[in-house]
């Protein structure tokens, strides 16, 4: 099987540039910016590639067998048959048949979708390579912004306005990293196509450049590879390789699952503010996708304000930002707690939660609780004292929910009283949890730095936690996490405070923000120059793909000494 792969992968090298072609030229003709000329020789290219399809899958199969190189490219092969059966209908029922199944239309359709199969072997073909899991994901997510912010360039994706290089980058940083920052107002600068552009890089941005590849990777081949095992392995923090297949396919369908449902209470409950029924349905789909991943971007001026008469789908918002800044493996291990509780009583065990699920659950459970508290007496006379008591208990408790980590507004930022604003940029800075959607330092970072603290004080060497030992290396990610996260936003906000000249306690806000990838603002964002929008889209890049990533990525992996050197402390203190 491993020299299948390795075949099958040289093989489709040419096969691979020209489905990035043809995605390519599809995504210029939908932008409004394909050549005539170009546009002529469409349906020739589509029937090339597609004939190149199908010749390369005979010639795998005839050099390694027919039944090993079908179960392998199952997919594919099922695309090619029925595309093939469906030309031969078309051709002969053509004056029958809806103009949607001529042959141009069946044989671009898929071809459309064997370039995307194909693209998915990339993700194989960089790891078999020995690329580093840590380069891999700073060159994809790198590699997705600068495609978004071309595509965002396009004519046919704003209305009347014309994105600059730095207004579109920044805007796919904001979208890809799901933070929320924008430059432009969303629903009425950006059109049907430029939505599609954020909805995809927020969906992608959100579940991940491994999960997204390795899923694609699944549906090319029957098993991942030992590097794609080991990337996904470190991604999500997991000890050993079993059950990293079921894993990827659980964590894409959980996704699906969790936003279709989170869209459909939307639609029921959100009533007038979504708009007609034409809208209704995308603007439901739209904004529940990005509540899941944190992302922040809506459709209204004034963000999700206008949601406050619906209780109901402020909540179903708040709902899906705690799911997806929970992260996966908790809400896996809930869910399998859940559907085991009734064997657990018949059999008298009790299955208790890892370590990291239930400091991660208590430590947000104590975030939520302590920041609805927070607000609702910071604010009592504030930002909320328009409202009522249950209106402002309600948007108090959605204040502390969408500062940790996704960034709607139920009231302008501005309003704040300087507590409530320090108490957000704080919340905004712990982030969520490791593995989620959301960006920060991480609540696991911040509990075991205060556990480090109390245990120095205390005398102790060790760091211990429910029974067991937090281990060394641990300890030094965690500190290494914190002080290059402060290192980098305090140089950020000297940064902008030299060259921009903007106000202190906005700058601090702002920047906070983007590196925590929760896109609250105080307007500042629009109002920077270039240097200013770069610094904060550079900000919201290192904390989407973390710290630790970043330096991995650009220094090439890790690195050991085989030698020491002599010690000799210095003073502290």
């Amino acid at each position: 099987m491993k020299i299948l792969s390795r075949h099958t992968l040289t093989g489709s090298r040419p096969l691979s540039a020209l489905s990035l072609l043809f995605l390519l030229g599809g995504v210029m003709e939908l932008g409004g910016v394909m050549p005539e000329f170009i546009r002529n020789l469409r349906q020739p290219m589509t029937a090339l590639i597609f004939s190149g399809f199908c010749l390369h899958h005979i010639a795998c199969s005839w050099r390694r067998g027919w039944r090993i190189c079908f179960l392998a490219n199952s997919l594919s092969t099922f695309l090619m048959a029925t595309t093939i059966l469906a030309l031969l209908l078309a051709a002969g029922c053509s004056g029958k048949l809806p103009s949607g199944f001529a042959p141009a239309a069946i044989l671009l359709h898929s071809v459309l979708l064997l370039s995307l199969l194909e693209l998915g072997r990339l993700n194989q073909l960089l790891t078999r390579k020995g690329v580093p899991p840590a380069v891999f994901v700073v060159l994809g997510f790198l590699s997705l912004i600068l495609l978004g912010a071309f595509l965002l360039m396009l004519p046919a994706a704003t209305r009347g306005v014309e994105l600059g290089f730095v207004d579109a980058l920044f805007t796919s940083v904001s979208a890809t990293c799901v933070t929320g920052l924008t430059v432009v107002e969303t629903g009425s600068v950006f059109t049907s196509f430029g939505l599609g552009v954020l909805f995809l890089l927020f969906q992608i941005g959100g579940l991940g450049i491994l999960t997204v590849t390795s899923f694609f990777a699944l549906l090319l081949s029957r098993d991942l590879g030992t590097r794609e095992r080991l990337a996904i392995s470190e991604n999500f923090g997991t000890s050993g390789f079993r059950g990293l297949r079921g894993l990827i396919l659980r964590l894409v369908s959980f996704t699906f699952v969790i936003e279709a449902l989170g869209a459909l209470l939307l639609h029921l409950t959100a009533g007038p503010q979504l708009g007609a029924d034409s809208a209704r349905l995308g603007s439901a789909v739209f904004h529940a996708v990005s509540a899941f991943c944190n992302a922040g971007f809506s459709l209204y001026p004034d963000s999700l304000t206008g949601f406050i008469p619906q209780p109901a789908a402020l909540f179903t918002v708040a709902g899906l930002i705690m799911i997806g800044g929970l992260g996966f493996l908790l809400c896996f291990e809930l869910l399998g707690r859940t559907r085991l509780i009734g064997v657990r009583r018949l059999r008298g065990k009790r299955r208790r939660l890892s370590l990291q699920g239930r400091l991660v659950l208590i430590a947000s459970l104590v975030l939520w609780i302590v920041g609805t508290l927070m607000f609702l007496y910071a604010e009592w006379n504030g930002a909320l004292a328009e409202h009522t008591g249950g209106e402002k208990l309600l948007m108090a408790f959605f204040q502390s929910v969408t500062s940790r980590t996704a960034g709607f507004e139920i009231f302008p930022q501005t309003e704040l009283s300087p507590a409530g604003t320090f108490g957000t940029t704080l919340l905004m800075f712990i982030g969520a949890a490791p593995g989620s959607t959301g960006g920060g330092i991480k609540v696991v970072t911040i509990v075991l730095t205060i556990l480090l603290l109390h245990s120095f004080f205390r005398g102790r060497t060790r760091v211990d936690l429910a029974g067991r030992t937090i281990p060394e290396t641990v300890i030094r990610e965690a500190l290494a996490v914190i002080s290059a996260a402060l290192f980098l936003v305090f140089g950020a906000i000297m940064a902008l405070l030299l060259v921009e000249g903007t106000p202190l306690a906005a700058t601090i806000f702002e920047a906070v923000s983007a590196f925590a990838t929760v896109g609250l603002s105080t307007g500042l964002s629009a109002e920077l120059g270039d240097f200013g929008k770069l610094m904060l889209a550079l900000l919201m890049f290192c904390g989407r793909v973390g710290l630790l990533t970043v330096a991995l990525g650009v220094s090439g992996g890790l690195s050991e000494r085989k030698y020491r050197l002599p010690e000799e402390g210095v003073m502290i203190g």
